[in-house]
């Protein structure tokens, strides 16, 4: 069989090989703790109250659409932002603690009854035999309480103190019964029956916050569909299914009360800033319309400045066309004058259509032509002698001449009337230059005016809207299903929590397990070795429990047993680090260990008898000359050994050997009595004589000597070695020692050495088929 040789391995706890290793070799640990993570996760459940799940869906109102609260848009209108609700923003005051504290109210949700039900708390809601009242007369404070009703009259009441103790109590249902923390009134319910008696149900009282608290903790507020849809979906578990059904339903009801709570608010105070900004913009108005009708009368403006500028262009036009037709009507009066003057014309007609305006001048015209043709024809017939012709003559001259005064007059008439009009048209045009100036006082009253008229106007209108929105408030939430579900319960699931559990608890066995052998700093088996030594491992003994132990002979001679056979493995590995040539010379083989009670004297002891079994000569020292172990054993501690050969030369190695019955195969030579100084002894050259007179007559000598950390008589035995066999025990060395033993193979100290792995878990590793043909075998 070849020597086994460490080779470096996958420690890496992350590993997955490492982790396998690990699982296959506590299996059992890790199975019991699943079992035991199941139990308890099936003990939790059990005790765990059912939970109901109950969903109903609403669709809100968004303010963006065009059923917006009037109010909000009326204080957006005017520059404010009144807190604009979206649904978002809803979403969230759904699950505010304000509306649930109002829902915990409503249904009496602070005070709970329940009983227990084997191992399980099952609500009571709407279904308790009875009720419990509290006062108010005191401070709140949280209680519990179990009351068991004795007969249809008394019952009896447990509360709990606050020091930890219980209060028992005897009462009379609808009698007031005081208690250290409120003063309480037991009353029968309509489900209360002769099987009520004797049965305790069990009363909690807690704060409407914290009541509250534990059912938003509950519910969930989550959109179906899409992010831009306006539904909601209310989803709510609850200990019972009809509570979880009245408290969703009720809570729609709240929070659309308080909607329109938040809209008539929104209303009633857009309603007092429009009134209070109605009453300071009218007065307001009033004073600028006061300014502008000053202003227009000192100005003269008629109505506005737009008017009096139409009006006085108009009027300087009018005075154009007057002053032209008045000069012109001069012109011709003036004309007719210079006829009516000229002598040369006195026998003519008066022209009578040259535009002459004044209506008497034109009768006085008229007649004098009238008067002229009837001369003319008057003279033509009777002559200038006839007393007719005479009388008209005069009378024609008389009324040129008033015709001449009456032209001469009107003629100053004219000239007065175009002396007027010019200055009045230089007054006016005056006037419109002024204007310009009155213009940039008048706009910015009139701006202002405007200004004002306008959003007074406004508020009035916004006023009656205001007034008609708070009339016909509608709620923010339209009910789509109401609260539904099925009244099986969804929680807990056993069956998940159940396996959960037992995961679990496999999985924090498996990490304790991972953590504590990469916390380990002691070698536990070949592995631990890896990366700390390359030297050559000889062999490896199984671990024993106590009973194996107490059971196990000094030599193992059972020939299938799982201990021999490793002594088997052990001498044959020995054998091959004896070549090239173990049989030219007696090879001794020296045991040792980094301290005692690693079984250095077992292994040394089994190792002769596994020699001996192959018809070999093998010789046992007992190289301990300080505690003499192996001696012990054969009650030769201080008979004749090793130590008398040493301190008396003369003194025949052959004497202190024993054989026998009791050394099945193999001589033994004890250590003897301790020696004062057994350094001096080691060092003399009697110890270097005695093993060759060994080496000519035993095929293997096997050296059983002291722990190598303890003294230097390892140390100076070794020198003699042909092979240093060191033991370690699993468990009981720490890894910081194996490099140490490297360290003393790399300086020279043995001639060869291996290890042998004493202890070891062969159910934990590849030697498991060897325990498993063992104990076939026994």
């Amino acid at each position: 069989m070849p020597v086994s040789v460490i080779q470096p391995e996958d420690n890496d706890i992350f590993s997955f090989r490492f982790i396998f290793s690990t699982a296959r070799r506590y299996w059992p640990w890790i199975l019991a703790c699943a079992l035991l993570g199941g139990g308890l996760a099936y003990f939790i459940s059990a005790r765990q109250g059912y939970l109901y799940q109950k969903t109903a869906r609403i669709m809100l109102r968004d303010d963006k659409q065009k059923n917006a609260q009037v109010s909000e848009i009326i204080l957006s209108d005017l520059g404010f932002k009144p807190g604009e609700a979206n649904l978002a923003n809803e979403s969230y005051v759904v699950k505010s603690s304000e509306v649930m504290g109002r829902v915990v109210k409503g249904l009496g949700l602070d005070v709970s009854y329940w009983e227990k039900r084997n191992i399980r708390k099952v609500d009571l809601y709407h279904t308790t035999p009875l009720k419990v009242e509290f006062s108010e007369e005191a401070a709140f404070q949280p209680c519990s309480l179990a009351v068991t009703p004795l007969n249809g009259r008394e019952f009896s009441l447990s509360c709990r103190e606050k020091e930890g103790g219980e209060n028992v109590l005897h009462g009379k249902f609808g009698v007031p019964l005081k208690l250290p923390s409120a003063t309480v009134k037991v009353c029968p319910t309509s489900y209360f029956s002769s099987g009520s008696m004797g049965r305790t149900i069990f009363v909690e009282r807690v704060s409407v916050k914290e009541a509250a608290a534990g059912m938003l903790g509950r519910l969930s507020v989550t959109r179906p569909d899409s992010k831009e849809s306006s539904l909601l979906e209310l989803t709510l578990r609850l200990s019972h299914p009809q509570k979880a059904e009245d408290a969703l339903n009720y809570l729609i009801e709240v929070y659309n009360d308080h909607s329109r709570r938040e809209k008539q608010l929104a209303a009633s105070r857009a309603e007092e800033f429009i009134v209070k900004r109605i009453g300071k913009l009218g007065g307001q108005l009033g004073g600028v319309d006061k300014q502008v009708i000053d202003y227009k009368r000192n100005s003269r403006i008629v109505k506005d400045m737009d008017t009096t500028l139409d009006a006085t262009f108009n009027r300087v036009q009018e005075i154009g066309t007057e002053l032209f037709s008045t000069r012109t009507e001069l012109i011709q009066v003036k004309v007719l004058a210079r006829l009516l003057a000229d002598r040369s014309r006195q026998q003519d007609m008066i022209p009578a259509n040259i535009g002459i305006q004044d209506a008497g001048i034109a009768k006085q015209i008229e007649l004098f032509n009238d008067n002229f043709l009837q001369h003319k024809k008057l003279f033509a017939s009777a002559g200038r002698q006839n007393p007719m012709v005479s009388s008209l003559a005069e009378n024609m001259k008389e009324m040129r001449e008033s015709i001449g005064r009456s032209i001469a007059n009107y003629c100053n008439a004219l000239e007065v009337r175009m002396s007027e009009l010019e200055k009045e048209r230089d007054e006016l045009n005056r006037l419109l230059s002024d204007m310009a100036s009155k213009d940039e006082g008048l706009v910015p009253l009139l701006r202002e005016q405007k200004v004002m008229e306008e959003l007074y106007l406004m508020l009035l209108k916004k006023r009656e809207e205001n007034a008609l929105a708070l009339a016909t408030t509608e709620p923010s939430a339209r009910i789509l299903e109401p609260a539904f579900g099925s009244n099986a319960p969804v929680a807990p699931k056993l069956f998940l929590m159940t396996v959960g559990g037992m995961t679990g608890g496999a999985l924090v066995s498996l990490l304790a397990l991972l953590a504590g052998n990469a916390l380990n700093t002691k070698v536990r088996d070949k592995k631990d070795l890896a990366g700390l030594t390359d030297l050559p491992l000889a062999g490896a003994l199984p671990l024993l429990s106590g009973k194996e132990r107490a059971k196990l002979p000094l030599v193992v001679m059972n020939g299938r047993s799982l201990m021999e056979e490793c002594f088997h493995i052990l001498r044959n590995n020995a054998e091959l680090m004896l070549l090239p040539n173990p049989e030219e010379a007696s090879r001794v083989l020296f045991m040792t260990s980094t301290r005692a009670g690693e079984g250095k004297t077992f292994t040394a002891l089994n190792l002769a008898a596994a020699y001996a079994q192959t018809g070999k000569k093998v010789l046992l020292i007992d190289g301990d000359l300080r505690k003499a172990s192996l001696s012990a054993f054969y009650g030769g501690k201080n008979a004749r050994g090793l130590v008398h050969l040493l301190m008396n030369p003369q003194v025949s190695p052959d004497s202190v050997l024993q054989s026998g019955r009791k050394f099945p195969g193999f001589d033994l030579v004890t250590a003897g009595p301790v020696p004062p100084n057994p350094v001096a002894l080691l060092t003399q050259d009697r110890f270097e004589e005695l093993l060759r007179y060994w080496r000519a007559r035993y095929d293997r000598i096997i050296l059983d000597g002291c722990p190598y950390e303890a003294v230097v008589d390892a140390s100076l035995m070794a020198r003699h070695a042909d092979l240093v066999l060191y033991v370690i025990r699993c468990g009981m060395i720490e890894k910081q020692y194996v490099p140490a033993i490297q360290g003393l193979a790399d300086k020279g100290e043995f001639r060869a050495v291996a290890l042998i792995l004493n202890a070891e878990n062969f159910k934990n590793s590849r030697f498991h088929y060897y325990s498993e043909y063992s104990e076939t075998d026994g």
